[in-house]
């Protein structure tokens, strides 16, 4: 429990900040989610895979520094990644 006035302030803000940054975390994880789940889904087409929210979700999250630009940088070639092999897949499979 804070003693003095400007460590109630400081608690306040802590709290505030968290909570925002949870909430950024929590879409962001709710875009992988559904990117995810699309790039697995092979009846759906490639235009119904969610990638640019995914892209949108993170690097917001890398602007309010929720995460880091690296791992901005990484979880979006990660996702690039994953969709390639999908294209690669449906390609083979095409075939």
């Amino acid at each position: 429990m804070p003693n003095t006035k400007s460590a109630h302030k400081a608690k306040r803000q802590q709290d505030r900040r968290r909570s925002e940054n949870n909430r950024v975390k929590r879409q962001m994880k709710d875009a992988q989610k559904d990117f995810e789940v699309a790039v697995s889904d092979t009846e759906k087409e490639q235009e119904d895979v969610p990638v640019k929210q995914y892209q949108q979700k993170i690097d917001k999250a890398a602007k309010q520094r929720v995460i880091d630009e690296n791992k901005a940088a990484r979880m979006k070639n990660n996702m690039m990644k994953d969709l390639k092999q999908r294209k690669d897949f449906e390609d083979e499979n095409k075939e």
